[in-house]
């Protein structure tokens, strides 16, 4: 069925007339030899009309909801020795050295950004390494308008200092839930980061499966905090199913953040 759009004049008359002299039909278009010509006329002029009133679509193309920025940096970053072209897909000579993983396990999500960092928004990239004891392999990048900001580990939450509010950083209880927060979404040291402030603290502390990094037994580190002016420091410990880990926290100045993170004691297969 197709349907056309007439306009007529005061008089009543189409205002325009077929290339035969005939006037045009409303409905059946211009005569032409024959009927199948005459329709196939109708069809011809008027296909970009009926597109747009029954709807023509092509099937549309799936929306990837990751930036194709945020794509090229995790999978750079993920396997250094290749190129990505910009939609962040490997170039031809992919190739894998070591324990590196396949490019087809890489796992991009955008996770809930922590309080503090207005417009920010966090993506992480995951892939498990292709060896029995390796474990995940973990980059993260912080978007904010147009600007991109690649974390490759933990301590790199410091290059997020000028998008935090500067209230928590001037505040120490808060600036420590702040970086407690940032672990946590971005699973640079385990997705379940949870503060701990004595070894009871610690499921299975006396496992024989967690070990300390160094020779001896391991302790908690401490908690402890200081503010003079515009300064503040933070240091506390925390846990998570890769071990337990000491973060030092140091404000020096405005709009300056400096994170030290290093592993006490990590699980380990006997």
């Amino acid at each position: 069925m197709f349907f056309q759009v007439s306009f007529r004049n005061l008089s009543g008359r189409p205002q325009r007339r077929c290339s035969t002299g005939y006037k045009m039909s409303l409905v059946k278009g211009c005569p032409g030899p024959s009927s199948r010509d005459g329709a196939r006329v109708t069809v011809w002029r008027w296909a970009p009309f009926l597109c747009v009133v029954l709807a023509c679509t092509s099937p549309a193309k799936p929306i990837d909801p990751i930036p194709s920025q945020v794509r090229r940096r995790i999978a750079q970053a993920m396997w250094p020795e290749n190129l990505f072209d910009s939609l962040g897909q490997p170039e031809p000579g992919f190739v894998r050295r070591g324990s590196q993983p396949a490019f087809t396990d890489l796992q991009i999500r955008r996770v809930s950004t922590p309080p503090g960092l207005p417009g920010v928004v966090l993506y992480v990239g995951r892939a498990r390494g292709s060896c029995d004891h390796c474990g995940m392999i973990t980059y993260a990048v912080a978007q904010r308008d147009s600007t991109f900001q690649t974390l490759l580990r933990a301590d790199d939450i410091e290059y997020l200092a000028p998008w935090i509010e500067p209230s928590i950083l001037l505040d120490s209880a808060a600036l420590r839930d702040f970086v407690i927060g940032a672990l946590h979404v971005t699973c640079f040291i385990g997705c379940d980061v949870q503060q701990v402030r004595r070894r009871a603290d610690v499921p299975d502390a006396d496992s024989p499966f967690l070990r300390s990094e160094t020779l001896g037994d391991w302790r908690v580190p401490r908690t402890y905090s200081w503010q003079s002016g515009g300064s503040t420091l933070v240091e506390f410990a925390v846990h998570s199913a890769e071990g337990v880990y000491a973060v030092r926290v140091d404000v020096p100045g405005r709009g300056r953040l400096l994170v030290s993170i290093s592993r006490v004691a990590r699980y380990m297969l006997l």
